[in-house]
């Protein structure tokens, strides 16, 4: 399924979070990162019937991942999580990883200024 063009990461998180939710994922995103550390990503979502969190750093093509956003998928991933940074081209991806294709999103084939 194609989703319509999205110009602002708002209404990318929206979709996405829309479609976990009709899955069953439960999310967590900060209206306002205040406190919060910086770079920490987008959108936690958890599905506790398949036991599954991912995390995601949303970015509209033309979004630039930071050090600090960097840095946070890095040390996920290093802890055995299902971290990515995605962007609406990666939509038929996203919605196969909330499905449970856990090889939907090869972080080798994802923005490639992420480490």
């Amino acid at each position: 399924m194609s989703i319509p063009a999205v110009t602002r990461e708002r209404d990318f998180q929206r979709l996405v979070i829309d479609a976990a939710s009709a899955l069953g994922y439960r999310h967590y995103a900060a209206l306002y990162s205040i406190g919060s550390d910086p770079g920490y990503p987008d959108v936690t979502l958890v599905n506790p019937r398949t036991k599954r969190t991912i995390w995601l750093e949303l970015k509209i093509t033309r979004g630039k991942v930071s050090e600090r956003q960097r840095q946070w998928i890095a040390d996920l991933r290093a802890a055995g999580c299902a971290a990515y940074v995605v962007t609406p081209d990666d939509w038929d991806q996203i919605e196969s990883l909330l499905r449970g294709d856990v090889d939907a999103l090869d972080p080798a084939t994802l923005r490639k200024d992420v480490a």
